[in-house]
C-alpha cells in the first residue's frame, strides 16, 4: 500500500512539469557571516581582531577574511572601521560629546587617530563634519519652520 502511495505521488509530480520542488539551501559562509557581523555589531567599541572574531564562530583568521570577501566587504579592517565611523557619525550628529570623547567610546585609540581616519575616509575633519550637519540641519524647511514658531 504505501508503495503504491509513494508511486502516485512520484507520478503525479512527474505529469506536472511547472511544479518544481528544491531543496532547501543552505550557504554556510552566510550564516558565518552574519554571526561575525553580528558580534562586530554588538562589540565595535572594544579592541577587535579577525582572529578573535574568528574564534568565536569557530573558524580560522584566514576563512573569516575569504568569507567576507565572498559576502562582498572589502575586508574585516575595512567593514569594522566602516561600522565604527557610521557609529561616530551618528554619534557627532546626536549629541555635543567632545570628538575624543566619542573616538574613545566607539573603539578608536585616540581622537588624533579618528581625526586622521575620518579626513582620509571623508575629507573633512570630525568638528567639520558636526559643523556641516548642524548647518544641513538648520537648512531644512521643517527646521526653518520651528523657529518661526519660537
Amino acid at each position: 500500500q504505501a508503495v503504491i502511495q509513494i508511486l502516485l505521488r512520484a507520478s503525479r509530480l512527474s505529469s506536472e512539469p511547472t511544479v518544481t520542488f528544491e531543496p532547501p539551501s543552505r550557504n554556510m559562509n552566510e550564516h558565518r557571516f552574519k554571526i561575525a557581523t553580528q558580534f562586530i555589531h554588538d562589540n565595535y567599541a572594544s579592541p577587535l581582531t579577525l582572529q578573535e572574531v574568528a574564534e568565536r564562530i569557530p573558524i580560522s583568521g584566514r576563512q573569516l577574511q575569504r568569507i567576507f570577501r565572498e559576502q562582498g566587504a572589502e575586508s574585516f579592517s575595512a567593514y569594522l572601521e566602516n561600522y565604527r565611523l557610521n557609529q561616530i557619525c551618528s554619534a557627532i550628529m546626536e549629541g555635543a560629546s567632545p570628538i575624543d570623547q566619542i573616538a574613545l567610546e566607539h573603539g578608536f585609540a585616540s581622537g588624533n587617530y579618528l581625526y586622521y581616519v575620518f579626513k582620509k575616509r571623508f575629507g573633512m575633519t570630525p568638528k567639520q563634519f558636526r559643523t556641516h550637519q548642524a548647518a544641513v540641519d538648520a537648512s531644512r524647511p521643517e527646521n526653518k519652520g520651528d523657529r518661526n514658531h519660537l
